[in-house]
Order: C-alpha cells, then structure tokens, then sequence
C-alpha cells in the first residue's frame, strides 16, 4: 500500500498575485474531482506554513493538504500521485506543490 499526499498553497498563485475565492473554489473543485474519479475518495486538511522565493522573502499562507491510501504497486503509485500533483498545480495556478509517496502498513477495516 502506499500513502500519496499532496500539499498546496492557496493564498498565492505562482506569479506572487493572491488566489481569488473563485480560483481557490474552482482548484478544490477539480482536484477533489480528479481524486474521487482516480482513487475513489480523498481525506482534506487545512494546512499552513513558509517558504522562502527565489529573491529570499519568507512567506506563509494557508493551504490545503490532499491525501490517499492506494493498494497498488509503486511504479503505479509514482505515477497516480504524479498525475494528481500536475493537475492540483493546474488547477491552483502553483509554480510548485508538494508530493509524497510513501510505502506504508495499512489496512481498509470493514
């Protein structure tokens, strides 16, 4: 099994402009709909933290934290969590966002 994350700033689009409440509507639309459609559901968090621009400002926002538990193999993995990343940074104007893909012990209990 493996855990695919994604984290997202949604204060600031990459060109440094703020995000409008209607961007940052329209990027959750479309990435919890790549989830659902993709992995079957998601689990959303509301994150915050810093990051630091290429002329050395500091700056924290917001953000939102996107994440899946996926049975599948790890060259499938990469590729599903590489897929999400690319359009959750389409879809929230970012120049980067965070993706990890981590091996992990779990179980679906019913």
């Amino acid at each position: 099994m493996y855990q695919i994350t994604i984290n997202i700033g949604t204060q600031f689009r990459g060109d440094g402009l703020p995000l409008t409440d209607n961007e940052r509507a329209a990027g959750r639309r479309e990435v919890e709909r790549m989830y659902l459609e993709t992995r079957g559901g998601f689990t959303r968090y509301q994150v915050s933290g810093g990051w630091r621009d290429t002329v050395g400002q500091t700056h924290e926002e917001n953000g939102l934290q996107y994440e899946v538990v996926a049975d599948i193999d790890e060259e499938q993995a990469h590729k599903t969590g590489r897929m999400l990343a690319l359009a959750a940074q389409s879809a929230f104007k970012q120049d980067t966002i965070l993706l990890r893909v981590l091996p992990i012990v779990a179980e679906f209990v019913q």
